[in-house]
Parts: C-alpha cells; sequence; structure tokens
C-alpha cells in the first residue's frame, strides 16, 4: 500500500483490467475507480479511508481524480456501449459507480461484465458518464449524491 501523499502510477485506460467485486457494502467507487485507473484497491481506499462504509459523494469522487493525477470529465451523450469511463448511476437515494472499459461494463458489486446498455435497462436510475482525462490546475467542484 502506498502512504496517503504519494501517487500510484496511473495508466490510462488499463491495458490489463481484472473484474473484481467489492470488498464492503459500501466501496464500489473505491474498487471502480481502482480498475479505471489499473492502480490497486489499497491505493484508492488510502485515499478515502472510509469510504468502504460510507461511499464516497461527488466531490470525494473528484478529489479521488485529484489525488492521482487525472479528472473525471461528465460526457454528455456518451456511447456506453463503445466507451471507456466511469458509470455513476443514481437511484433515488443512493447510487452505484460502475467501470466501462471499451464498451464492457464491470461491475464492482459482484465484478459481472455486461453490456452498458442492458445493465441500465435491467437495473433503471439514472446515468452519468465520466471519461478520464489527464488533470487540470482546478478540478471541477463536486456535490450531489453519495455512492454507496
Amino acid at each position: 500500500m502506498t502512504t496517503r501523499g504519494s501517487r500510484a502510477k496511473v495508466c490510462l485506460p488499463p491495458v490489463v483490467v481484472i473484474p473484481e467485486g467489492q470488498k464492503h457494502d459500501s466501496d464500489c467507487a473505491v474498487r471502480a475507480i481502482s480498475m479505471a485507473l489499473g492502480v490497486p484497491y489499497e491505493d484508492v481506499l488510502s485515499h478515502a479511508p472510509l469510504a468502504w462504509r460510507s461511499g464516497v459523494t461527488r466531490r470525494r469522487f473528484h478529489a479521488l481524480a485529484k489525488a492521482f493525477g487525472v479528472r473525471f470529465r461528465l460526457r454528455r451523450n456518451a456511447d456506453y456501449d463503445d466507451s471507456t469511463g466511469l458509470l455513476w448511476i443514481c437511484h433515488g437515494t443512493w447510487a452505484h459507480l460502475t467501470y466501462v472499459h471499451h464498451g464492457l461494463l464491470i461491475d464492482p458489486s459482484n465484478g459481472g461484465l455486461w453490456k452498458p446498455s442492458d445493465y441500465l435497462s435491467n437495473g433503471g436510475g439514472v446515468a452519468t458518464f465520466y471519461v478520464i482525462e489527464p488533470a487540470l490546475q482546478h478540478g471541477p467542484r463536486g456535490g450531489g449524491h453519495q455512492v454507496r
């Protein structure tokens, strides 16, 4: 595990993704971000130590990106079935974060692989898609739903 101030080497997009399930009920964001950035789960968790218990707000989501030298940019009208990024899905008062790798959705709750359009039609919710880019000097401000 790296220390809180260190930064793991990020590979965008990762050459190899190992679909893995969550370790706890509320750590889908930690798992999805670790897969998306190609860094170990523990490195992401070190920047959000309580995420496994309480989830991640959008503000913390963007802070995690900044900690690894990237930013998560909202992409409107994304073609999920041919994209790479993070898919934030809101279901009323709770939300879930998944990773889409070249059109293949990896669900961190169980490591399952889906076609994104099938996953969304199966579970419903409002989806927001983020692409991953090198960071700018000033990152976006977050807020809103908390991913659990």
